[in-house]
């Protein structure tokens, strides 16, 4: 009986591992919203992680994780990180800024690997378009590569959220 067992616990070990193998490495989600604002007013705010946590839905999602910002503010170099029981443990830094244009973010979730991000911006007349993307590689981090494939329902919403709090955080500025 055990050795059944064992051989049907082998089996779903493996193929849980080749089915991850075939999966996708790479994920990405998208979502955007129309800004009444032109372009360097969003670009303030998005070139902040200052100012990322007024609109920042996981901020939302657990006010009291701890929040620690590095020297730098804003730019090219400007770092936070956080730690919370809801929004598990990790890093943000900007690493790429074009002003009015984008900012490129790298991503770094500890144990669960490391992902980017970034905020495009499109001026349209007194308007700009914000198009705020994720982008994560699993490698060969099978767990990953499973998440990468909810990824959309699973930070999709986030991103939703995000965008439409800094719609109104920039729009009543």
């Amino acid at each position: 009986m055990l050795k059944k067992i064992l051989k049907w616990v082998g089996i779903v070990v493996g193929v849980f591992v080749l089915v991850g193998l075939l999966l996708p490495r790479a994920a990405k989600l998208e979502r955007s919203i129309v800004i009444q604002a032109p372009a360097d007013k969003v670009f303030v705010y998005v070139n902040s992680l200052e100012k990322f946590q007024e609109y920042s839905p996981w901020r939302d999602m657990e006010p009291e994780a701890a929040v620690t910002m590095g020297e730098k503010k804003e730019g090219v170099g400007a770092s936070f990180s956080w730690k919370g029981k809801k929004t598990g443990e990790g890093s943000m830094t900007i690493t790429e800024s074009v002003k009015n244009e984008r900012v490129v973010t790298a991503l770094d979730f500890k144990d669960q690997g490391k992902a980017g991000a970034t905020f495009l911006l499109k001026p349209q007349g007194a308007e700009t378009q914000v198009t705020w993307t994720f982008e994560g590689d699993a490698g060969y981090n099978l767990i990953s590569r499973y998440f990468y494939l909810f990824i959309d329902k699973l930070l999709g919403s986030d991103y939703e959220k995000g965008l439409a709090k800094l719609k109104k955080v920039v729009e009543k500025k």
